[in-house]
């Protein structure tokens, strides 16, 4: 039979650890000049203007369907619009340089992937086939680095470019 101080033990250290899973994260809360109420969990993203305003509130774990703030440069009450236009401009500038970065070495990889191949084929000596056929794994791994790079990295900094745009409301 289980003592009650036992149970009770048990109990508390649940309930505690519970509590800790569903306590929630925090965030900030605030209204703008216009009465817009925004959320963020960044306090760097309250425009300067609304920081000593933003309060804290305490969100659920559970992902709630609310619209991320502006970056505060996006933001600025002061109206200055070529700033967030510089910021969109050099994230575009960044993910072209990066695409073309990507695609050049995956073309030259797989340039130099054919020209191995044929000299695998060609070459008598086995120590000579060894050489290029340790070479052509490395330059195999190249191109699958530079594939997941154009596949996977790219994308999301084409979305945070958009995400730049659409803060700044331009079309």
């Amino acid at each position: 039979m289980i003592k009650r101080p036992r149970i009770v033990f048990f109990v508390m250290v649940l309930v505690t650890f519970v509590s800790y899973g569903i306590s929630g994260a925090a965030f900030y809360k605030w209204k703008d000049a216009e009465g817009n109420i925004h959320f963020t969990d960044d306090l760097t993203r309250v425009p300067p203007a609304f920081r000593d305003r933003a309060r804290v509130q305490n969100l659920p774990e559970e992902a709630l369907n609310v619209t991320p703030a502006p970056p505060a440069a996006a933001a600025s009450p002061s109206g200055d619009s070529s700033q967030p236009v510089d910021q969109y401009a050099a994230c575009q500038k960044r993910v072209k340089k990066e695409k073309e970065r990507w695609t050049h070495q995956l073309e030259e990889d797989q340039d130099r992937l054919v020209e191995l191949n044929r000299m695998i084929h060609r070459t008598v000596t086995a120590r000579k086939r060894n050489e290029f056929q340790r070479e052509r794994v490395v330059v195999k791994e190249r191109i699958a680095q530079a594939e997941k790079a154009l596949r996977d990295t790219l994308p999301p900094m084409e979305n945070e470019c958009e995400s730049i745009r659409y803060w700044q409301g331009s079309d």
